[in-house]
């Protein structure tokens, strides 16, 4: 049984269909990266107040398990907004000391405490 797509499903699939009718295809890839950006930024809203939750219920939130899997998904939020904002011309985003840079290192970093090299 197929699932139902939810409303923000929905509704983001009709605004890729309003990009998809951009003619010129840098204009289709700046409609969708801000499309990109505003949907990772909502995602980013909800990891913020998973985070938020954590230290609110468990004076130790930093030693539960989890902890490090939410700061990944911040990473990633922050990967993904930084390359959506600049259109993904590595250019402007990738660059040694660059915020995109930061959070990938920072991500590579939590995922190997996670799951260590075996």
């Amino acid at each position: 049984m197929s699932e139902v797509p939810s409303n923000i499903e929905k509704e983001t699939l009709a605004k890729i269909k309003k990009c998809d009718l951009i003619k010129d295809f840098e204009g289709r890839l700046s409609c969708k990266s801000k499309l990109l950006n505003d949907v990772t930024k909502v995602q980013d809203t909800v990891n913020l107040n998973i985070m938020g939750d954590f230290c609110k219920t468990n004076l130790r939130c930093s030693e539960d398990p989890r902890w490090l899997s939410v700061h990944i998904v911040d990473n990633a939020n922050a990967i993904i907004l930084g390359i959506s904002n600049s259109e993904f011309n590595p250019d402007r985003f990738w660059h040694k000391g660059s915020y995109v840079d930061e959070k990938i290192t920072s991500f590579i970093a939590k995922t190997f405490r996670l799951k260590p090299l075996t």
